[in-house]
């Protein structure tokens, strides 16, 4: 997969391109103009993009790339030093799917860069499998016509939509227009720990104890999903009784199965409860090195001394020892002793000699 790269500072650049190009075929840019031609050439995937660029700044980058059709699916995530909350906030609101601060954490920038990418295959794949299924509907619409038995079709029908539910790498459901399961795969059954038995013609908020009628799945499943005919990449966290807290990433889609003349629901169920978890480990691990940073900078300004007894003035004012003040700033730790010269200069005060 590609990602571009757009920064006007050359050593960025070359931090990111040395930890994603083992993965990732990269291109980078330092301008807005530039990165325009690059990325109308390349149609990378993925845009990591810095907000002060020459030429044009990020933000305006951002909404040519998603007024450009032929770039619709590309993936943008801010990477800048502007750590405002109003310039986040705009910046996602303009069609960005993350905003990361520098300093950067390499680690951080290359799971949100996966994580992201990831999505992006999956909902591909939902797409492609969509698309798939009603094709072979259609086809399965003919063969109807030329069979002599009806039994006969529907059962290759339900034995090929089955071998492409059970085809789906994560968890998923097929639903019909009354959200009863039609069908589910294995990873359904293994992700949540239920039977096919108790699964298969239930009620979708009946599953599992009602476990599964959670109030933001049957907004999405009620009043979205009839309205839009799909939705992508809604989070959903829940305490389920057997397998705990979860946190799940829904995609749906409304086919249309002409063989049988009636709609389905296919809902795909993405576990991201651990990648959560190390999200958060990340984020409070960059956390701690950014206080860690902000308490060295503390010393790199201008510190007020007494240039006789050189006490240093502490930032309520009150007067200080250096070793006091440096202690209260930061980690270092006092060992005392007695320099050469002054040890000469105590023994002839002890000798009383001048």
């Amino acid at each position: 997969m590609k990602i571009a790269i757009v920064d006007d500072n050359p050593i960025d650049i070359a931090v990111l391109t040395n930890a994603l190009k083992g993965s990732y075929e990269i291109f980078s840019a330092q301008n807005g103009l530039e990165a325009i031609k690059l990325i109308k050439e390349q149609l990378p995937d993925l845009v990591l993009l810095d907000i002060l660029i020459p030429d044009m700044d990020g933000l305006d980058l951002c909404r040519l790339i998603r007024a450009d059709e032929s770039l619709g699916d590309t993936i943008i995530i801010f990477v800048t030093a502007n750590n405002s909350p109003a310039a986040e906030a705009q910046g996602l609101g303009m069609g960005s799917v993350d905003y990361i601060t520098k300093p950067i954490n390499i680690e951080l920038v290359k799971l949100r860069v996966r994580n992201q990418l990831e999505l992006k295959q999956q909902r591909s794949v939902i797409k492609e499998q969509s698309a798939l299924l009603t094709l072979q509907n259609a086809e399965l619409k003919k063969s109807i016509a030329r069979s002599t038995s009806a039994e006969l079709v529907a059962e290759e029908s339900s034995r090929y939509a089955e071998s492409i539910v059970e085809a789906v790498r994560e968890p998923l459901l097929v639903l019909d227009t009354d959200l009863k399961i039609i069908s589910a795969n294995h990873n359904f059954y293994r992700t949540f720990q239920v039977a096919p038995g108790d699964t298969i013609g239930s009620f979708i908020y009946n599953l599992g104890n009602k476990q599964w009628n959670i109030p933001k799945l049957r907004e999405m499943l009620e009043e979205t999903l009839p309205k839009e005919e799909a939705f992508d990449d809604f989070e959903v966290s829940h305490d389920f009784q057997d397998i705990g807290h979860k946190i799940m990433l829904l995609n749906a889609r409304i086919i249309y199965r002409e063989d049988i003349g009636s709609k389905m629901i296919l809902l795909a169920i993405e576990d991201i409860t651990e990648r959560k978890r190390v999200e958060r480990a990340l984020e409070e691990e960059h956390r701690q090195l950014q206080r860690a940073v902000d308490e060295i900078r503390t010393l790199r300004g201008i510190i007020p001394i007494c240039s006789y007894c050189k006490q240093i003035r502490n930032d309520d004012g009150f007067w200080s020892q250096v070793e006091q003040y440096v202690s209260d700033h930061t980690e270092a730790k006092f060992s005392h002793g007695i320099c050469p010269a002054c040890f000469e200069r105590e023994m002839k005060g002890i000798k009383g000699e001048t």
